[in-house]
This record gives C-alpha cells, sequence and structure tokens, in this order.
C-alpha cells in the first residue's frame, strides 16, 4: 500500500518483508520513520543502499524535503545514512511519548499515526520550510552549483553548508539521486539501451548513467527500473 498520507509526507507504505527475496533499499535522499519489529525508527537522509534480510510487516513514511530538518529539529548531517529509535530524537519536543503510543498501536493504525505525528510536529514548528522545498527541486532539476549559490546571494560554500545542514548532503550528491530516480521513470528505446534516456537527463553517456545505478541500487538499470517500489520502500530500520 503506498499513499500519502499527510501534511509534510511525501509518501507511506505498508510492506511485507519476506525472507525468500533479497530486498535492496534504493536511497531517495530524504528522512523517515518506520515501524519494524516492534518499535519505531528514525531514519536519517539515505544517501547508499540497504539489503535487508529481516522478516516481517514494515510501516514506513518518507518526509518531504522540507520536513526532515524541523522534525528532527536540528541539522541533518550528523543523522545521515542512520538508523536509530525514535526516542532518541532527544530534539524532537513529544517524540519519546509518541514512540510508545506506536508501539502499542494496533494493527492498521500505525501509518496514520505516524503521519500525523510528523504533520503535529511540524504544524506545531511553523509549517514545512518552504525555501528547502524549492532549493531541493532546484538541486534535483539539475541546477549549476555555483549558479544556483549566485542566484540566492551566497557562496558555493555557503550552499554546502546549507544543503548539509537541511538535506544531509551536499548538493552534489542530493542531485546524483534525484536524477537516477527521473531515469528510472523513463521507458529506454525499443532496442533496451539507455542511451537516449542518459541523454535526457545529463548523463556524460550510457555508462555513466549505469555506473551511478549500479552504486546506488546494487544492479542494473534495468532490473531498478522495473520494480519502482523499492525506490521508496526503507529496509534500514529492519536490517539495522
Amino acid at each position: 500500500m503506498w499513499r500519502r498520507p499527510a501534511y509534510g509526507v511525501d509518501l507511506g507504505y505498508t510492506t511485507e518483508v519476506s525472507a525468500r527475496v533479497d530486498y535492496i533499499s534504493i536511497p531517495d535522499g530524504r528522512c523517515g520513520l518506520v515501524w519494524a519489529r516492534g518499535d519505531v525508527w528514525w531514519l536519517g537522509p539515505s544517501t547508499r543502499p540497504w539489503r535487508s534480510t529481516a522478516v516481517g510487516k514494515v510501516v514506513g513514511v518518507r518526509l518531504s524535503f522540507g520536513a526532515g530538518r524541523i522534525f528532527v529539529g536540528e541539522p541533518l548531517h550528523p543523522w545521515r545514512d542512520g538508523c536509530v529509535p525514535l526516542s532518541a530524537l532527544t530534539q524532537a519536543v513529544g517524540v519519546y511519548r509518541a514512540a510508545e503510543s506506536l508501539a502499542r498501536a494496533a494493527e492498521g493504525e500505525h501509518l496514520p499515526m505516524l503521519g500525523g505525528l510528523v504533520s503535529s510536529r511540524l504544524r506545531s514548528a511553523g509549517g514545512l520550510d518552504l525555501a528547502a522545498v524549492s532549493l531541493a527541486a532546484q538541486i534535483g532539476q539539475g541546477a549549476n552549483v555555483a549558479a544556483l549559490a549566485d542566484s540566492l546571494d551566497i557562496s558555493p560554500r555557503q550552499l554546502l553548508r546549507q544543503c548539509n545542514d537541511l538535506f544531509g548532503m551536499p548538493p552534489s550528491t542530493l542531485r546524483k539521486i534525484l536524477r537516477l530516480h527521473r531515469a528510472a521513470k523513463r521507458d529506454p528505446d525499443e532496442g533496451g539501451r539507455w542511451a537516449a534516456v542518459a541523454a535526457a537527463e545529463g548523463y556524460a553517456d550510457e555508462s555513466h548513467l549505469a555506473r551511478d545505478a549500479r552504486a546506488l541500487t546494487l544492479t542494473s538499470m534495468r532490473v531498478a527500473s522495473s520494480h519502482p517500489v523499492r525506490f521508496v520502500q526503507d529496509a534500514a530500520a529492519v536490517s539495522a
């Protein structure tokens, strides 16, 4: 099940992890919350693929780019690719009580509760960081870092610090991740080659696309793009 369940959440999902399937979680650059193995986990900004061998139900939400920094209440770069119990977020007011409630929740209640937790936290803090949303969108569209910094009237070094704070990673890493997601949504030509996709998305050539795909998905672009659900499923918590 996949949907957008709450304010500040790009996607919510419920899935069953089977021992018979090799699950690969492909990074999307976002933070997340996951209920798995009877506990609630905070997932920092994802920049690398994960493998999971755990078994069981996983319920999670992926936060919008303008939500993660606000939710955690501190810069995101220390949390990059991290996975900790939700109660470890000492800066996020009320999360310990929320973690206890989620752990006691009945079947089917976890997804709306996770979404509600994000929404409540954001609204109490004044809402989404719309500047961060816009910045992520421009980076994802391939904006040149120097030109983007100039348009914001800051230096490239200041932009780097800002991105590490807001997204937990430099702009080059976020752009690489989002570009691969865009490429995965495109269909290759009838011959099954990805050269046209690579050219359309600004890769140097098809080999460049293949290298990025392998680095971020642990498999080929053909296989990764045929399983789009894995671009949003996060197995980090259940493999921790």
